[in-house]
């Protein structure tokens, strides 16, 4: 018995940190793959947005708000191509959607750490990203 429980244990310990790795891709391989042209390109942009909010993250909690403030809109950049290459392809909708939201809530999050006056900028992302989402939405709800 205990023998099992350890096999167990070790497999979904290494399950995990594959799981791990794969959300440590870098950025650079990230962005290549999110300008490629393709049926998923709407959730590989949205996936550099999350990934640009975390490194926007990392630059406040630094201190250097100017990179942090240039993360932020790189991430807006990549919300709008999602939006874009969503309407081309109509493909992964649901998966950007939720990707977006995740962004938006972690952006959100972020902003309530800062200092009164680097809010503003991160304030009018979340607005941004969240006026992206409800196009994406209503691209999942219209009539063909």
């Amino acid at each position: 018995m205990r023998k099992i429980l350890a096999i167990t244990l070790l497999l979904l310990l290494a399950a995990s940190a594959g799981w791990a790795a794969s959300d440590e891709e870098p950025i650079e391989k990230l962005i290549a793959r999110a300008d490629v042209r393709s049926d998923n390109q709407a959730e590989h942009c949205a996936d550099v947005a999350r990934r640009e909010v975390e490194v926007a993250n990392q630059h406040y909690t630094n201190g250097d708000v100017q990179k942090a403030v240039e993360a932020v809109n790189m991430a807006i950049a990549y919300t709008q191509k999602a939006l874009d290459a969503a309407k081309r392809t109509h493909k992964r909708l649901k998966e950007t959607d939720l990707t977006l939201r995740r962004t938006s809530r972690r952006l959100s999050d972020v902003g309530q750490t800062l200092a009164f006056e680097d809010k503003p900028v991160v304030k009018e992302a979340v607005e941004k990203i969240e006026q992206t989402r409800s196009q994406i939405l209503a691209l999942m709800f219209t009539q063909k």
